[in-house]
């Protein structure tokens, strides 16, 4: 480089460059460039200086430079350092002086050394690993650790090529001949999966290992190893995606082996799910010419109830996924000419005796086989367009089966009568609907009816559907099932008389406690029963699950209840009433009663603060009122107007704790409003009375009404001089600046602040007290545990104005 070169800039020596290039001086120009490249820092620049640099090499055809140097750069930003190290030191060769290749030199050598550090002392935990994890006599947790530490192992691509080189797929195999640790066994499945990621490493496993093998690991009745292995057979389908291979075929095949377990069954037909449409592979062709569609329904033929050698083993999962899979495969099915022939092989395995079977089952006393043919009916009549031959002569079966002694079976018999029949035949559905009303008003059969989830459904749809010849039936069902009906009071010396006059005496049900109740509505409102009475509640029934306030409001229950809430009977505006109060209680408001119906549910909450009802509907219609109030100011002057602020402060004196504790919770959300701040200005006790419910012995009455005194004092300087109208006004302050609990104790820091913040006369009226003592003592604990950190900040801050501003006491900075 030349005098004064030094001082140029990148660009200014870039351009130099690019005058030698012009001018065909290429030594020149790479000396440029090259100088460029070391006077900047940033990548940008250094980018096209290495191109214009690039240019030069291939004009003065120095193609090997040029294409090792980009491809070095390339192997070290995709961090494969030992090849970019290769490439550098063939570079330096040809090229000794040239400082980048310097720099990338002794960067990726220190790569490379640590890499090579970590693969000897990978090795050696490797060979430390082997050692304990195929020694049968180490002990259980170093084996189970050592087999956990394979799969992260495994994972890595460094330690996946060690594991791979030690002969790892020929040591598990024989380990797992005869381990019994099913944790091990998962570990060794778990490792497969990760190995199977790679393409090689696959046709490795399956060469070496074999589908037989992984299918034979599969076949057992844990859980864990089950879904590990189910795992490891997914991974070899996505990695050999696209490739025709005979995994599919020899799953489809093996599906109904008797020897094979239920879960693991479900495993094979849940991975025959996921890949049978695979479309450039036709594997749903070659499902069905396999056999499959059959095979799936010799699957679904099976009860667990008929215990025999030749059985296939099921789980309570295997009909549903087996029905799935099913229909994947009909959806895969691209015209109707193939769907077609689908319907007619499900059609030809049905009939084949079916019905005859059917009615056999149906009159014989054996209740095993009664059930059987029932459930086959309703399965049938849930796919009309698939079943037709049988639901043609289904209707008198069901009546057969209806005769039945078991309660069971004549509840699942009405549910395939007004699912059979066809909508026209009214008269048909509505005995079918009436006569299981009639039947739930027995607490077995209840249990029974809620237990069948597809029969629930099936009332419930037909709910929906609108159908008036049926209404009576199913509302009356839904209410038997829930108890809501009026119960008379039991007087026990009403019963005592009665028994002495010899006179039957009803017992309740243990069946219709209030847990199994409460399960019921729970199940009704799992299966959708609030939308059905959505669309029924212009009747008189007010049927609500209240349990389950998050279903109701996604099934549009709360329209329905804001409804009922102003219409229908007395009871029943109360009940909607108080389902609303428990959806605002559990429930965002905003999202349960968005826009206009926090308005709305205002006045029904309100109605409930009556001394005729219950002290449970006052509790809950004061706790949603507490969230309605915290929505926004809007919903605040809504239950002002609606003459609700009375009703609240009534209940502030309320004997009963939560009531009063809800009161004042809900009256410190109200707070927040300015017409609640100007009435507490007003020359009445209600200031007052807020602030003496700041020393209760309620912890949570405390907080809400400090809270509220925090609020309130901060707006209104006529509030803050109204705290010594208390005569125990110092007593107060102390009582919550000493308080137990941090965010009282925090509430008591911001009220006496802002005490002293108003002028220099409270201030000294407060400074003057034990006040000034736990002040001290709060602002001193660096301790969270103890204070909380802004709890001291108000203190120290408090301390500081009565020093600096107001020249009451010493600096609590000052230095002494």
């Amino acid at each position: 480089m030349t005098k004064g070169e030094g001082d140029k800039t990148p660009q200014q020596l870039k351009e130099e460059g690019n005058e030698a290039y012009k001018l065909a001086d290429w030594d020149k120009a790479i000396d440029k460039y090259s100088q460029a490249l070391t006077a900047t820092t940033e990548d940008k620049e250094r980018s096209v200086f290495y191109k214009n640099r690039a240019a030069v090499y291939l004009k003065i055809e120095d193609y090997e430079n040029v294409a090792l140097f980009r491809r070095a750069q390339a192997y070290e930003a995709l961090e494969q350092a030992e090849k970019a190290y290769a490439d550098a030191r063939t570079l330096q060769v040809v090229d000794p002086k040239n400082k980048e290749v310097q720099e990338m030199l002794s960067r990726v050598h220190k790569v490379v050394q640590d890499l090579v550090e970590e693969k000897t002392k990978t090795s050696g935990k490797v060979q430390q690993l082997f050692d304990i994890l195929f020694d049968p006599g180490c002990e259980k947790d170093k084996r189970e650790t050592c087999a956990n530490n394979l799969v992260a192992l495994a994972r890595e691509r460094a330690g996946s090529e060690l594991l791979m080189k030690q002969n790892i797929l020929g040591r598990m195999v024989q380990m797992l001949k005869t381990e019994k640790n099913f944790e091990i066994k998962i570990a060794c499945a778990r490792t497969l999966s990760e190995f199977c990621k790679d393409l090689d490493r696959t046709k490795l496993i399956l060469q070496e290992i074999g589908i037989p093998w992984l299918l034979d690991l599969m076949n057992n009745k844990h859980e864990g190893l089950v879904n590990a292995t189910q795992y490891t057979f997914q991974k070899i389908f996505n990695t050999l995606s696209g490739m025709d291979i005979n995994l599919m075929a020899t799953l489809v095949s093996i599906v109904t082996q008797r020897t094979m377990s239920g879960l693991c069954r479900d495993a094979v037909i849940e991975l025959i799910l996921k890949n049978v449409d695979w479309e450039k592979l036709n594997w749903a062709d070659k499902f069905i010419r396999m056999g499959g569609i059959e095979k799936m329904l010799d699957i679904c033929s099976e009860l667990e109830e008929f215990q025999f050698e030749s059985r296939i083993d099921i789980t309570d999962n295997t009909r549903m996924t087996t029905a799935i899979c099913l229909a994947k495969v009909y959806d895969s099915q691209y015209d109707d000419k193939a769907r077609e022939a689908y319907r007619n092989r499900v059609d030809e395995y049905i009939r084949e005796g079916i019905l005859e079977m059917l009615l056999v089952m149906a009159n014989s006393d054996d209740l095993l086989q009664q059930k059987a043919a029932c459930e086959a009916l309703i399965a049938a009549a849930t796919k009309k367009d698939k079943c037709r031959s049988i639901i043609t002569q289904g209707t008198d079966i069901l009546k057969k089966l209806y005769q039945s002694k078991n309660d069971a079976i004549k509840v699942r018999a009405l549910v395939g009568l007004f699912l059979v029949n066809p909508t026209k035949d009214k008269d048909m559905r509505r005995w079918a609907c009436e006569g299981l009303s009639y039947l739930t008003l027995d607490a077995d059969v209840k249990e029974k009816l809620i237990s069948d989830r597809p029969a629930l459904r099936s009332m419930i749809e037909l709910a929906k559907s609108g159908d008036m010849n049926c209404l009576y039936g199913v509302v009356a069902t839904f209410v038997n099932l829930c108890n809501a009906y009026d119960t008379q009071e039991v007087i026990p010396e009403m019963v005592e008389l009665a028994k002495f006059a010899k006179q039957h005496v009803p017992e309740t049900h243990d069946l219709d406690d209030q847990d199994f109740v409460d399960k019921r509505v729970t199940i009704l409102a799992e299966e959708g029963a609030a939308t059905a009475l959505t669309a029924l509640s212009k009747t008189d029934s007010c049927l609500m699950p209240y349990d389950n306030r998050g279903l109701v409001v996604q099934q549009g229950g709360t329209k329905a209840l804001l409804d009922l809430a102003t219409e229908g009977t007395k009871k029943g505006k109360t009940v909607a009433a108080q389902a609303l109060a428990r959806i605002a209680i559990t429930i965002n408001p905003e999202v349960a009663f968005p826009g206009q119906r926090a308005y709305e549910v205002v006045r029904p909450l309100l109605k409930l603060l009556d001394p005729e009802c219950q002290a449970l509907e006052n509790f809950e219609s004061l706790m949603g009122l507490t969230n309605i109030a915290g929505i926004s100011e809007s919903t605040r002057k809504r239950i002002i107007k609606e003459r609700g602020l009375p009703l609240i402060e009534n209940y502030m004196f309320e004997h009963h704790e939560m009531i009063r504790r809800a009161a004042i919770q809900c009256m410190a959300n109200m707070c927040a409003s300015p017409d609640i701040i100007k009435l507490l200005e007003g020359k009445n006790d209600k200031f007052k009375y807020l602030f003496l419910c700041a020393s209760d012995e309620d912890e949570e009455i405390i907080k809400a009404a400090a809270g509220a005194l925090c609020m309130v004092m901060s707006e209104s300087p006529k509030c803050l001089v109204k705290v010594f109208e208390a005569k125990d006004w110092e007593e107060i302050l102390e009582f919550l600046l000493s308080h137990a609990n941090k965010d009282i104790q925090y509430r008591g820091t911001v009220i006496v602040f802002l005490l002293v913040s108003h002028d220099k006369q409270t201030a000294e009226r407060i400074i003057d007290t034990h006040c000034k003592t736990a002040l001290e003592a709060i602002s001193k604990i660096d301790n969270p545990e103890f204070v909380l950190p802004k709890a001291r900040e108000y203190a120290h801050n408090t301390l500081k104005l009565c020093a600096t501003q107001w020249k009451l006491i010493k600096d609590p900075d000052a230095v002494d």
